[in-house]
């Protein structure tokens, strides 16, 4: 309009960048991934479903791509698919874990859909079901597989790169948004070590450096190297007796 003259200037330059919101990305550890395979619903409909969640949590494939998936995609340990997003053709290694889910596709028809599941609407509510019989607390939703299958790979050492390029993503910005949740792993990780629980009389650390000769002179003779052999309870109790008495003796050198 600008170009033809239309009009003088182009209004969109008077409009500030919309900045988008960080979502929270949800994903599967492990042990939740083995919860599910030991809850396989009983039904044809729901086996297909968790099959097909499952197969997404090892290949990263969308939902659009695993609902559409033929024998003709798997070549060997490779999975070829299109990803309309990025328009462009994908192959993806598959390990053991994917190939068993796939099953027997000897003698298939090529066209032959690998999963039979029912309408999405239907299969959005078996997975959902089967999430609360394997005791999963979190919104189980299809994309949550590819989520899933991202992070994993990130917290077992594959590089950011290598994620982009197996989830499909034109842009490695795109999948920068998952090492934000690895950022919160790690704390977790941390967060979750024993706790070690200090000595509650612990001396004063100046008092230590200004007297370091005379601890050193006072306690630490051969009898406590000694004393140090006797296994871990009685180094500590002796260790802890050492330091009491000799914090009273530096007290009284102090006054």
């Amino acid at each position: 309009a600008v170009r033809d003259k239309i009009i003088q200037s182009n209004p969109c330059k008077r409009v500030q960048n919309i900045r988008k919101e960080d979502t929270e990305i949800q994903f599967l550890t492990f042990e939740e991934i083995q919860f599910l395979s030991r809850a396989i619903p009983k039904t044809k409909s729901g086996k297909e479903v968790a099959r097909m969640f499952l197969f997404g949590c090892f290949t990263g494939l969308s939902l659009a791509n695993l609902e559409t998936l033929t024998f003709e995609q798997i070549e060997g340990d490779i999975v070829k698919f299109f990803r309309v997003k990025t328009k462009t053709w994908q192959y993806v290694p598959l390990n053991q874990t994917a190939i068993d889910l796939i099953g027997e596709n000897v003698n298939r028809e090529t066209t032959q859909l690998i999963f039979k599941i029912p309408a999405r609407t239907q299969s959005k509510s078996l997975l959902k079901k089967w999430g609360q019989q394997a005791g999963i607390r979190k919104n189980m939703f299809f994309h949550l597989s590819r989520h899933t299958f991202a992070t994993l790979n990130l917290i077992h050492g594959t590089d950011l790169y290598t994620v982009s390029k197996l989830l499909g993503h034109k842009e490695i910005s795109t999948t920068q948004i998952y090492a934000k949740v690895i950022d919160s792993v790690k704390r977790q990780a941390v967060n979750n070590l024993p706790r070690l629980e200090l000595w509650k009389d612990t001396m004063d650390l100046g008092l230590i450096q200004k007297h370091e000769a005379f601890i050193k002179e006072r306690w630490l003779p051969i009898s406590v190297e000694l004393k140090l052999q006797e296994g871990p309870e009685k180094r500590i109790s002796f260790l802890k007796e050492a330091q009491r008495l000799a914090a009273k003796e530096i007290q009284n050198i102090e006054e």
